[in-house]
């Protein structure tokens, strides 16, 4: 994993493409005001840009407060779609009706509780402008409120990005982030949107990757400071838990055979520190140590090949419950199917 290797100075300052900004948006009151006025903010001008919000079936005043931005704020071409049919899969269904109702070339897609920084859409499409990929996964950072959930969510957090970006550096990546997510739209019609990925809740990113892979369309990955969006992390266990079953509902249904190779890696590493614990203490305090330097070492890189300084304060405690858990969180699932936003999740 290393920093895109992208000198700023050389991209284009002409841009062709127009972007269409994508965002499901549902029971979001609290978060959109601040994402909508950094989207405002943006240094791209607003001719070249839009923002698409798309209200699944809000129980707030998500959808008012849509409204009364584009009042407020007439030079931002701001579209408001009202989904109001029920779906098994409402975030793809969200997407797809907010795609197909777009004007830009470039779908680039977040979610209602991140925010991009000013350079955030310009640079992306200045990326696609001098390349010929049709797919772009964009880094997430997590930041946490100091809670010891917020803390195990913000690490959890950076390693599944370690896997996006380092598995791309593969040139296979095996995840991806609908909170941070670029395509070109043409590309997306050609692989039938989210046809055929419906199944799970959630999945949406997860579910694109793997259509745009099967079709052998171009993807590429960038870690630049200027796309980075940033989310806040989980508040509760109980939205922890609800939140993973969500993911586990979607990666379940990943075929690529270097996917679940890396997930049994690290399923039976798990298995193997607890089976030292509890047979051999000694052993395991040894190999303990040794996976805590390198997964910090890891950490701390993801975060200043951001631009960021990592927090590993609390590291060595969340590497000693991760185990128990990770264990927790898979056996729950099997037996409970948690609410999200209101939602029975369906996994």
């Amino acid at each position: 994993m290393r920093k895109s290797a992208v000198d700023r100075s050389t991209l284009p300052q002409e841009i062709e493409d127009s972007v269409s900004v994508i965002i499901p948006a549902r029971n979001e009151e609290q978060n959109l005001p601040e994402l909508l006025q950094r989207l405002c903010d943006q240094s791209l001008s607003k001719s070249q840009y839009e923002v698409v919000v798309i209200d699944d079936q809000s129980d707030d005043s998500t959808a008012e407060i849509v409204e009364q931005f584009a009042l407020k704020n007439p030079e931002l071409k701001l579209q408001l779609i009202r989904q109001t049919e029920f779906s098994e899969s409402p975030k793809k269904e969200a997407l797809e009706k907010g795609i197909k109702n777009s004007q830009g070339s470039l779908i680039l897609q977040t979610d209602a509780d991140c925010l991009p920084g000013p350079e955030w859409i310009k640079t992306v499409a200045q990326l696609f402008s001098v390349n010929s990929f049709e797919m772009l996964l964009l880094p997430v950072y997590a930041e946490h409120d100091g809670s010891l959930v917020a803390r195990y969510d913000q690490y959890e957090t950076a390693a599944f990005q370690c896997i996006t970006f380092g598995t791309a550096g593969w040139q296979d990546p095996q995840l991806a982030n609908g909170a941070n997510l670029a395509y070109r739209k043409e590309a997306f019609n050609e692989v039938y949107g989210f046809d055929g990925a419906k199944k799970s809740y959630s999945g949406d990113d997860i579910s694109l990757l793997q259509k745009f892979k099967q079709s052998g369309k171009k993807i590429q990955s960038v870690l630049l400071a200027e796309v980075i969006t940033e989310t806040e992390t989980v508040r509760s266990w109980k939205e922890l838990f609800a939140q993973r079953v969500r993911w586990g509902g979607k990666n379940k249904r990943i075929a690529s055979p270097l996917y679940w190779l890396l997930t049994g890696f690290l399923v039976a590493l798990q298995i193997y520190l607890l089976s030292l614990l509890i047979f051999n203490p000694y052993t395991w305090l040894g190999a303990f140590i040794i996976k805590l330097i390198l997964d910090s070492w890891m950490l701390d890189r993801w975060h200043s090949l951001g631009g960021k300084k990592a927090d590993l304060s609390y590291f060595p405690l969340i590497s000693l419950i991760y185990p128990f858990v990770l264990t927790f969180l898979f056996i729950a699932s099997l037996l409970y199917a948690p609410k999200w936003k209101g939602r029975r999740i369906k996994v």
